[in-house]
């Protein structure tokens, strides 16, 4: 079956209703894990897939989505968390032309470090994934994509920052240019640039960087 986009709920940092229902909008199939499926309840969203090792669902919430006649799926691997449970159901039933994740902030750091290595693996793999939360959009840089136009609005910021390492890494369009330079986590970070011109060029040789732009809905 081919769906052009999904969005995947994760049970991070709550999005508001208002959040949730705009990326709903241009959605073919949500899916929630078992954790997020409990906001979702309280916002009223209808979802496609509840995904996940379930432990997380409570029965209030497992028998509101069931009546609806949304899909349950239990998967107890402890090989992988709940984000990649969503992502391999995503990808093998639907091939989609693009993922939107929210609530990827987990509860703890850890989550959240978790998440992006997630983010960026499957990104490798799938193609067009991205991840928003209250004020940003997420998204990287890697082989298979190793450059990016982005529109940006004038002396807003936009930060790069290497996962573990990008090589070559060019910008054009920002008030603090980078060359042809090779940006290291713990040792050379692109915190909080200014975007002075648009369309931005962010391109890189090798490895991988973790772009964070501004996303100008109001959470």
């Amino acid at each position: 079956m081919n769906t052009d986009h999904i969005l995947i709920l994760l049970d991070g940092e709550q999005p508001t209703k208002q959040f949730v229902d705009h990326f709903i909008e241009n959605s073919d199939v949500v899916i929630a894990t078992d954790g997020a499926a409990r906001y979702a309840k309280q916002m009223d969203v209808s979802l496609d897939v509840i995904i996940g090792d379930l432990d997380s669902l409570d029965e209030k919430t497992h028998d509101h989505y069931r009546g609806k006649d949304v899909k349950i799926i239990k998967n107890p691997s402890q090989y992988s968390n709940d984000f990649e449970k969503a992502l391999d159901y995503a990808n093998e039933q639907f091939k989609p032309k693009s993922i939107n994740v929210l609530g990827i902030h987990g509860k703890r750091t850890d989550h959240l470090l978790t998440n992006f290595s997630v983010l960026l693996r499957y990104s490798i793999t799938l193609g067009n994934i991205a991840a928003y939360d209250a004020t940003h959009k997420h998204f990287f840089l890697h082989e298979n994509m190793p450059a990016v136009f982005i529109e940006g609005v004038f002396e807003s910021q936009i930060s790069l920052t290497p996962m573990p390492i990008a090589y070559g890494v060019t910008t054009k369009g920002l008030f603090y240019p980078i060359n042809d330079e090779d940006m290291k986590f713990g040792d050379r970070e692109g915190l909080s640039n200014i975007i002075t011109s648009s369309p931005v060029l962010v391109s890189i040789d090798s490895g991988a960087l973790l772009i964070s732009v501004p996303f100008p809905l109001a959470p």
